[in-house]
């Protein structure tokens, strides 16, 4: 399974996976405990998850999780005894791909602390980690393994701490530039490990799009470029590794996001392309289809901003396509509704703009609204969703207008005003309410001018 999974053949490896987990869950319910067959499991159930937690069902993925969870908690009560054991090969049992139980249980813990929503627990598993990680030194393949586990937890608290405490940016740029020096080390040691490349360009991809974030684009930029190099080395070496190229994807499109114009047109198209081959490569891998949807959404917003509105309107279609594949594979979540209902919201501008169809983009519309309303029943009346379904009401009546139907145009106004209200209501320290209310009033005041009482 390891040995796949580093090379990229995903099935094989879940299959090897899905035996060594069969045996190892037989194992440990006839011995309940034995710590190096718990450790074991964990550390099983653990290399498995990651190549499967966007392929898994939902209910598959929740139980590795739990039962990973669990066996760390439960550990700790016999922590002297697990380290007195060091290395796995104290017997003539079990010979486990790890230098200590130690280490397994501290790549378990790495493991589950990303897969953590709370950023609290998360954080703290990923200290622990780093604790335990804290005398790593490179010395051979073995320790290179240790010092391995410290970039990723690294890479994995900077990363954390970017996306959900922006606050703490200088904290999350530090453990990002130590991940970065750990991989470029490891790679610059041990060249044959395909993996520590990888990591050292997964952490200047990160590091990257912190600074982006941060402001400092220029700085942004130069790590992107590097992680670009070293990814598109990856993808022309490991043509099949859907992994690879869904990290290339992430980074053009967050260089994309860093540029202007042509440029950043250029690299959310090419970000697009990789991500489509991820998919190709791991149809099943939910993660996958939904950064697709976030690059199909800047690349057809580049071609509006380019007044280019056919093709705009041509990923817009391919954007609910994609969507569409999304719901099949889970049910979907209020982020992937709320997507898909802005598709249909974005094909109907373009088509308004592009088409003579205008039953196409009356039905776009009809579908955007429906959808946005639906959200705003089922999910707990959000101010955005009310500003939304406005939104989509003002954009139908431009459609109503421009067919002579000056009766259903005011119709539509009228109830971008009361959804706008809505909003209003329930946001009302939100400026952009009261300027687009402003705006629709403006626009039915205009048409009720031009439509006297008979």
């Amino acid at each position: 399974c390891e040995m796949y999974t580093h090379t990229g053949r995903i099935q094989e490896s879940i299959e090897m996976g899905k035996q060594a987990i069969g045996q190892l869950e037989a194992l440990h319910q006839s011995n309940p405990d034995d710590s190096e067959l718990t450790v074991a499991l964990a550390y099983a159930l653990t290399r498995m998850d990651l190549a499967l937690c966007e392929i898994l069902s939902p209910e598959e993925a929740a139980r590795h999780k739990q039962t990973i969870t669990d066996i760390l908690a439960s550990l700790p009560e016999r922590s002297d005894e697990i380290l007195s054991v060091g290395s796995p090969n104290h017997t003539d049992g079990l010979q486990l791909p790890f230098t200590s139980l130690r280490d397994a249980l501290t790549e378990c813990r790495i493991h589950i602390a990303v897969r953590l929503p709370d950023l609290k627990q998360a954080e703290k598993h990923l200290q622990m980690a780093l604790a335990e990680l804290a005398d790593a030194e490179v010395a051979d393949s073995v320790a290179g393994r240790r010092v391995g586990l410290q970039a990723r937890a690294e890479q994995f608290l900077g990363s954390k701490l970017a996306d959900f405490a922006p606050e703490r940016k200088a904290e999350a740029e530090s453990h990002l530039q130590r991940s970065a020096a750990l991989f470029q080390q490891l790679a610059a040691e041990f060249p044959q490990m395909v993996a520590y490349r990888a990591g050292w360009a997964f952490a200047l991809g990160g590091f990257g799009k912190s600074q982006v974030s941060a402001g400092k684009v220029k700085d942004g930029k130069l790590w992107l470029t590097q992680a670009i190099e070293l990814l598109t080395e990856l993808t022309t070496q490991y043509p099949d590794n859907p992994e690879f190229h869904h990290r290339l994807a992430g980074d053009l499109n967050n260089l994309g996001n860093s540029l202007s114009g042509a440029e950043a047109l250029a690299k959310y198209d090419e970000a697009v392309t990789h991500e489509t081959i991820a998919i190709l490569l791991s149809p099943l891998h939910r993660e996958y289809r939904r950064w697709l949807a976030i690059q199909y959404r800047n690349l057809a917003n580049s071609y509006w901003q380019a007044q280019d509105s056919y093709k705009a309107e041509s990923v817009w279609r391919s954007a609910i396509v994609n969507a569409d594949y999304l719901a099949e594979l889970e049910p979907a979540v209020y982020d992937d509704s709320h997507r898909q209902a802005h598709n249909w919201l974005a094909l109907g501008e373009s088509l308004l703009a592009s088409s003579e169809n205008s039953q196409e983009t009356n039905d776009a519309f009809r579908t955007a609204s429906e959808l946005f309303h639906n959200l705003f029943q089922d999910a707990g009346h959000k101010p955005h969703d009310a500003c939304m379904l406005a939104a989509t009401y003002a954009q139908w009546s431009q459609l109503q207008e421009k067919q002579g139907n000056l009766d259903q145009a005011k119709q539509m106004l009228e109830r971008a005003i009361a959804h706008e209200q809505e909003a209003l209501q329930l946001e009302p320290d939100q400026p952009d309410h009261d300027l687009s209310l402003s705006e629709y009033r403006r626009r039915l005041e205009k048409l009720s001018e031009s439509q006297p009482d008979a």
